[in-house]
């Protein structure tokens, strides 16, 4: 039986896709799905998919979920690709729209708005028709949307970079996880997929032959971290947690995995 694999359709997995189609074995054994964050956690949830890319702040609600690859989606400071894009200071902002395709970005924020911007504005979920059209002073936009839009904001807040200020620590947003048995071969060839594809960046740049208004290379090679030794993830997500938790934003959680 194939194993199902759920990649997220944002700039920053283009490595991650490149490198599955370069592997024989995985092309061979895997049905290929594509979805944004927030989904991704819903389905694996469904039990719809085996393998997914899933937003930190989703794992813990995924029954045995687990950690199994040292790739993952983070930043060493600012990414450009996850942000508070606000119309006044922070220091003025009453009303934040959370994005509809993220879970833990909009975690994050409200983690980053209590401890280093102390501020308390009211929240409120946007919607795929209200997303960046509500009456917020700032909105929560991530991925491929936040790199076309941040210019249209004079105030633009990177979070990860913000986490930086907070922590000194690297931000780790999303993590390959599966929640029910995948052999070894599989499990290791998915793992030289990834190595190829975050070692192959310009290849994978050029697979994609997607038109951008931001440079692809750059963004991807010096804003996306791809590999965090696990001792390093585990302390940030274990953090990240913990900060969530103390917020009443997420339950007190355990991290699992490789």
């Amino acid at each position: 039986m194939k194993v199902k694999l759920s990649n997220i359709s944002y700039a920053n997995t283009i490595p991650f896709g490149y490198g599955f189609h370069k592997n024989a074995y995985i092309q061979k054994n895997t049905l290929f799905y594509s979805h944004y964050p927030a989904q991704g956690g819903e389905l694996m949830q469904q039990n719809a998919i085996d393998i997914s890319i899933i937003p930190v702040a989703a794992i813990p609600f995924i029954p045995n979920a687990r950690i199994i690859s040292n790739y993952c989606i983070a930043a060493q400071g600012k990414v450009d690709s996850v942000l508070l894009c606000s119309t006044v200071p922070r220091e003025k902002i009453m009303h934040i729209a959370l994005d509809y395709q993220s879970r833990t970005s909009n975690v994050l924020v409200q983690i980053i708005a209590k401890k280093l911007w102390n501020i308390s504005p009211h929240y409120s979920v946007s919607t795929p028709k209200t997303n960046m059209h509500t009456d917020a002073d700032a909105y929560v936009i991530i991925g491929d949307r936040a790199l076309q839009n941040a210019h249209k904001y004079p105030y633009v807040y990177d979070l990860a970079e913000e986490w930086y200020q907070l922590h000194s620590l690297p931000f780790v947003f999303a993590c390959w996880v599966a929640n029910t048995t995948i052999s070894d071969t599989y499990q290791e060839e998915f793992e030289q997929s990834l190595e190829h594809g975050v070692s192959h960046i310009q290849e994978s740049i050029n697979f994609a032959a997607q038109q951008h208004t931001w440079n692809m290379y750059e963004y991807l090679t010096q804003r996306i971290v791809y590999f965090l030794e696990p001792s390093i993830r585990t302390q940030v997500i274990s953090l990240f947690y913990k900060e969530a938790a103390e917020l009443g934003l997420l339950p007190d959680l355990l991290i699992k995995g490789s």
